[in-house]
């Protein structure tokens, strides 16, 4: 039987949530998931447009097997509360939170989702949590996020933004993420999370 922990899971693609014609088409392109993106891909001036259109997205386009997965902006800006506000009431399958560094932005981020949920008659907990590691702080606190609550589906390593924080360079390879990863890993699994891994973009 086919569960939320033992879907396939293979590639989950980015897609910038200010383009619609991408958005559209994200169904056929092959992947088991698409992370429509409201972070890093987003300029300020066009944030609450690409919240919008995602909104819309959700509400109104067919999907169908695709898991659908928003990554808002983090706990630190102005936009965490705004997107959650706006794309949960869409009923996304999850939402990927950035620069989570403590149990602390979880909860933060769950008491939210739960009171949206309630006010919106949408089913307790089904909205869930990617839980986005991007600084040596957050690797170190990796396994009390990972039971920090029940809504979290699964760890994942930002990796630019990581090694931006340790101060080292990305390789092919990928050795500098090694450790960094089997910490995620090992904090995921013991508290029968997924893993996720970084992003991939040496892409021609």
């Amino acid at each position: 039987m086919t569960t939320i922990l033992n879907r396939p899971r293979r590639s989950l693609l980015y897609i910038p949530g200010n383009n619609p014609g991408m958005i559209q088409n994200c169904a056929i392109y092959g992947s088991d998931g698409v992370l429509l993106d409201l972070e890093d891909s987003i300029s300020i001036n066009e944030k609450d447009a690409a919240r919008k259109l995602v909104k819309y997205a959700l509400r109104n386009l067919d999907f169908g097997i695709v898991e659908r997965v928003v990554r808002i902006n983090g706990r630190d800006t102005t936009f965490f509360e705004k997107d959650l506000e706006e794309i949960i009431p869409a009923c996304p399958d999850a939402v990927r939170i950035p620069k989570i560094d403590s149990p602390d932005d979880v909860r933060a981020a769950d008491e939210i989702i739960s009171r949206l949920e309630k006010r919106n008659g949408i089913e307790q907990g089904s909205v869930r949590i990617h839980a986005m590691l991007e600084t040596a702080k957050a690797i170190v606190s990796a396994p009390a996020v990972a039971a920090s609550s029940p809504r979290i589906l699964g760890l994942t390593i930002g990796g630019q933004d990581l090694a931006a924080d340790l101060g080292i360079k990305v390789t092919r390879e990928g050795l500098e993420m090694l450790y960094a990863k089997s910490a995620v890993i090992l904090a995921a699994k013991a508290n029968g999370l997924l893993a996720f891994d970084t992003v991939y973009t040496d892409i021609n």
